[in-house]
């Protein structure tokens, strides 16, 4: 049990750093947009990616903060 822990606790860690990392990406890609007059439409297809990955990893973190409630952790 202690092994599995420690993989929803390293798993849970690499998430929250993922969802920085994204969120980091897109306030800097729409800060650069914004500098050098780029469309949106540009850069669309990254913005989507990573507001997809953004949801993903913030419903990963949901499910593994449920799990330590339903086990009490």
């Amino acid at each position: 049990m202690k092994s599995q822990r420690k993989v929803i606790k390293r798993q849970r860690a690499e998430y929250k750093e993922k969802l920085r990392e994204l969120r980091a990406y897109l306030t800097e890609l729409n800060n650069m947009c914004k500098e050098h007059g780029t469309e949106s439409s540009v850069v669309e297809a990254d913005v989507m990616k990573a507001k997809h990955d953004i949801e993903y990893y913030e419903t990963q973190l949901e499910h593994i903060k449920k799990k330590g409630k339903d086990s009490g952790n």
